[in-house]
């Protein structure tokens, strides 16, 4: 009996095993060449040094290590290895202030990545070490040591937006993957958010349909994201995910459990990082212009109001019309010589087109043609009102008058509605939601 019971554990043993797979980047010593992961080591004075590159993708096993460059870096050197001056091993430094902006650790095969460790290199001459003040995509770091994550991706992704973080110096890292196991929920494949509520609460689905942001929390938990005709929450309970920008498209493949906050449907995710990394512009369009080609993506259109019934304000350009789904504009004209540009996610109502609002500027221009006049004027991005076009003087207030800035063209404002005026003139009644 004691024989079968050994027989059993070590059967159980063998498939533990197998379903982890744990792989390491060795920095600290070079090849027989002088060499590490291909990179050619030089030395420099007293030191060592080998430039990886930001086109450099270190790959080991199942595991790809890529780099991001932080935008307009004055010193773009890059991710590099180092041997400095009475050391006997190298380290790799991924250091803000020579251009490194990000590290993504990525999955070769259907495996998550679910735990990293991180050997950093200390000197007493250094000042940081560790990732303590970079962003994470996705996961935990462990907040003492910041040398362990933990979490569940096929890829993981450190970033640092510009170069007021520590730079990160690292000797190994330990990298452990595990394979989903028979146990894991099946998942409903879905090409639209409709088809997936209709599979009800507690179902499990993945998106193959195209999906944009159209809001996001600040601390990045929960983003709102629209498939061109309804709006879902993605939801990630543990430390948020890449902050994603108005109209920026969802990677492919996003998959959750459903579930709903306040009644709008609700993806929680588990395991998987959704940005892009693409940044979708505002598209000017008009109205007449419009096919279903736009459905899905964010555009600026323009339009004087002709109804306002309800929630379902609809815009008129020449014989084009489109509903505003989601906003009631108190305070707007409802005639057409209230031009108002609105930025959305267009989508379609059956055979007619519809636009998911982000912002409503009520607009200085009262023509199609008159829309390429450099004037003043105000667009919104991401929650910033801009002030566009030449102009002296600027001031921005609430809706209870009182001045939120002064001359400045970028500003930060919450949700509510504010009045812009430039060189003491109002052009613009803006809705911010």
């Amino acid at each position: 009996m004691k024989r079968i019971l050994l027989q059993i554990v070590c059967m159980m043993a063998a498939v533990l095993a197998s379903a982890r797979t744990v792989t390491t980047f060795d920095f600290t010593k070079p090849d027989a060449d002088n060499k590490l992961f291909g990179v050619e080591l030089q030395s420099i004075g007293s030191a060592s040094y080998g430039y990886i590159g930001f086109a450099t993708v270190l790959e080991q096993q199942n595991i790809k290590i890529s780099f991001a460059e932080i935008d307009a870096s004055q010193n773009p050197y890059g991710p590099m290895f180092k041997l400095l001056k009475g050391e006997d091993v190298y380290h790799m430094e991924l250091n803000p202030k020579f251009g490194v902006g990000g590290i993504t650790f990525a999955s070769a095969n259907d495996e998550l990545i679910s735990e990293i460790k991180f050997e950093y290199f200390t000197n007493e001459s250094l000042k940081e070490t560790t990732f303590k003040d970079w962003t994470l995509s996705t996961g935990v770091l462990d907040e003492t040591n910041h040398d362990v994550w933990t979490g569940e991706s096929q890829s993981v992704t450190f970033s640092m937006l510009d170069n007021t973080a520590g730079a990160a110096r690292l000797k190994r890292i330990i990298i452990t993957t595990t394979a989903e196991g028979e146990n894991s929920p099946e998942y409903n494949s879905v090409n639209s958010i409709s088809e997936a509520v209709a599979l009800g609460e507690d179902s499990y689905v993945k998106f193959s349909g195209a999906l944009s942001c159209v809001s996001q929390s600040s601390d990045c938990k929960y983003t709102l994201v629209s498939d061109g005709t309804n709006v879902i929450y993605l939801y990630s309970p543990t430390a948020g995910v890449a902050a994603l920008k108005i109209g920026e498209a969802v990677k492919p493949g996003i998959s959750g459990k459903m579930g709903n906050i306040d009644g709008v449907p609700c993806l929680t995710i588990e395991h998987k990082t959704f940005g892009s990394q693409m940044q979708v512009q505002n598209q000017r369009v008009y109205l007449s212009e419009l096919t279903d080609d736009f459905v899905g993506k964010v555009v600026k259109v323009y339009g004087g109001i002709i109804n306002v019934d309800g929630d379902e304000p609809t815009l008129t350009q020449g014989e084009t019309t489109i509903a505003i789904h989601g906003v009631t504009l108190n305070g707007f004209s409802t005639t057409t010589q209230n031009y108002v540009e609105v930025i959305g996610v267009i989508g379609k109502d059956g055979s007619n087109y519809i636009i998911q609002p982000v912002s409503v500027v009520a607009s200085i221009f009262t023509a199609d043609e008159n829309i390429t006049t450099d004037r003043p004027r105000v667009t919104v991005v991401g929650g910033n009102i801009c002030i566009e076009g030449n102009w002296r003087t600027t001031s921005v207030y609430d809706s209870e008058g009182r001045l939120v800035a002064k001359d400045r063209a970028v500003v930060d404002c919450s949700q509510g509605v504010f009045i812009v005026t430039a060189d003491n003139r109002t052009i613009a009644k803006v809705l911010i939601r």
